[in-house]
C-alpha cells in the first residue's frame, strides 16, 4: 500500500530512526514537518523535493510494532501536534462561522469598469477546513483565481493562499502563501477563568 506525502515539501529524513523503523520526515517549511514511519520500503531519499500526494514508501511494519500500518505525525517546531483533537473540530466550527453561516455560493456581480469583470466566490466548509475560492471572470471566462484555505488542526492552525492567472488558456499557479501558527492554550485557560468570575 502506498504512503503519499501529505503536502508539498523537501524530504529531510529517509532512514530508520529509532522505534518507528524506516521512516521519512518532510519539511513543509515554516516550522511544519509530519513524519511517516514503520514503512516496509523507502522511495526518495534525504534532500528530494516532493510533490502533495507523491508516493514516497510503502506501508509496513519496521521499527516497534505489532502490525502493518503508517505512523503518521504533524510536527510543529519539532513537536508532535494533534490534527484531530476534540479541540481542533471545535476550533475549526467557530472559524468556519465566522467565514460562512452555510455552504454557499455568494454569486457577487460586480462590474469593474476597467475590465469589465464579474467576481464570483465559492465558499465552503468541513469538520476543520474553510475554503474560499474567489474567481474573476472575463466574457464568462476565468482569468484569475485566489483561493484561500483554513485548516484548524488541534493547536495548529494552517493558512494556505494560492493565485492562479490564465496563461496561454491555462490557469496557472503563481503565487502560494503557507502562513502556520499555534493557538495558545493558557489565552483559552484564562477566558474561561474570567467567565467563573463573572458568575
Amino acid at each position: 500500500t502506498p504512503i503519499g506525502a501529505a503536502r508539498a515539501g523537501r524530504v529531510v529524513l529517509s532512514e530508520w530512526h529509532y522505534d518507528y523503523g524506516r521512516t521519512i520526515i518532510l519539511d513543509h517549511g515554516e516550522g511544519l514537518s509530519t513524519l511517516y514511519g514503520h514503512a516496509s520500503v523507502l522511495l526518495v531519499g534525504a534532500g528530494d523535493v516532493i510533490e502533495a500526494g507523491q508516493t514516497i514508501a510503502l506501508v509496513g511494519c519496521t521499527g516497534r510494532c505489532t502490525g502493518s500500518h503508517v505512523h503518521f505525525e504533524v510536527r510543529v517546531n519539532g513537536r508532535a501536534v494533534d490534527p484531530l483533537s476534540p479541540r481542533a473540530i471545535a476550533a475549526a466550527r467557530d472559524l468556519a462561522q465566522e467565514s460562512s453561516k452555510e455552504s454557499r455560493v455568494i454569486a457577487k456581480a460586480q462590474e469593474s469598469p476597467r475590465d469589465k469583470a464579474v467576481v464570483r466566490k465559492l465558499v465552503t466548509r468541513t469538520k476543520d477546513t474553510v475554503t474560499t475560492v474567489t474567481d474573476t471572470l472575463q466574457q464568462d471566462r476565468v482569468v484569475r483565481r485566489v483561493e484561500v484555505i483554513l485548516v484548524a488542526h488541534g493547536q495548529l492552525r494552517i493558512e494556505i493562499v494560492r493565485e492562479f492567472r490564465l496563461v496561454d488558456d491555462i490557469l496557472k499557479l503563481v503565487n502560494e502563501r503557507t502562513r502556520i501558527w499555534l493557538v495558545d492554550d493558557d489565552e483559552d485557560e484564562d477566558e474561561d477563568e474570567d467567565d467563573e468570575e463573572d458568575d
